[in-house]
């Protein structure tokens, strides 16, 4: 069943890879700086940086200054990537058959369901396509008010 809400993992995972974007290029950032970042638990962020990693959005660099890095330009990660690989794809409407339940014996049931159905589709289709016009790159140039990208080594910046 889909959720008409996000999770706070879409949250958590949008300021990861915003962290990530703004990283000193060829310095991967430490799993325990993202923590102290975001300030959650440190499995939480774990499971997050997990899904990012299996829907290669970002990648594990391993060794003494091992950590994690973008698997491709922030320009070419869309919210709906983010979306799909911390909630999965978006499927709003239950569909548990009440509509029909609930007229059964008028002809017009079962077209009344599909017909809602076919609503909600539409719109969960519409919202995906917003989402996907939409970059973390957008994201970082709101964060620094429209000025180029920033680029820091958060390992060693320090927490005003």
């Amino acid at each position: 069943r889909g959720k008409m809400k996000l999770s706070s993992s879409f949250e958590k995972g949008v300021c990861i890879l915003a962290l990530l974007s703004t990283q000193k290029r060829n310095v991967a950032l430490s799993a325990e700086v993202i923590n102290s970042r975001i300030n959650v638990s440190a499995s939480y962020i774990k499971k997050i940086i997990r899904k990012l990693v299996v829907a290669k959005i970002i990648v594990s660099v391993s060794g003494n200054n091992g950590g994690f890095s973008l698997a491709k330009k922030p320009n070419h990660i869309t919210l709906h990537d983010v979306v799909v690989a911390l909630e999965g794809h978006t499927d709003t409407y239950p569909n548990s058959g009440l509509f029909n339940a609930t007229f059964r014996g008028l002809k017009g049931a079962k077209v009344g369901d599909a017909f809602i159905h076919h609503i909600i589709k539409e719109a969960d289709n519409r919202w995906s396509e917003y989402l996907k016009g939409k970059t973390i790159s957008d994201v970082i140039k709101h964060l620094q008010n429209e000025e180029l990208f920033t680029v820091v080594d958060w390992n060693s910046f320090s927490r005003e």
